[in-house]
């Protein structure tokens, strides 16, 4: 009983150790001050900063041809 006790607090305390990671890093992607310093260009970085800057513009973003494909994605 006493090893099924440490298993689980040892087991709890992964998922708190992920849970604060996954929010840390959340909270830094989201408040503008920080996802700035942490800009990356990749394929990734660059279509996030696309469509941020494309979102209250008022341009059109989407085409016709943006149509997704259930096999291609």
């Amino acid at each position: 009983m006493r090893k099924l006790s440490r298993i689980f607090k040892i087991t709890l305390y992964f998922v708190f150790l992920f849970a604060l990671f996954e929010g840390s890093a959340r909270l830094a992607l989201f408040l503008p001050q920080i996802s700035r310093h942490l800009e990356i260009w990749d394929d990734y970085g660059w279509r996030r900063n696309w469509v941020d800057r494309h979102k209250n513009s008022g341009e059109e973003i989407y085409y016709k041809f943006d149509v997704f494909d259930p096999t291609k994605g």
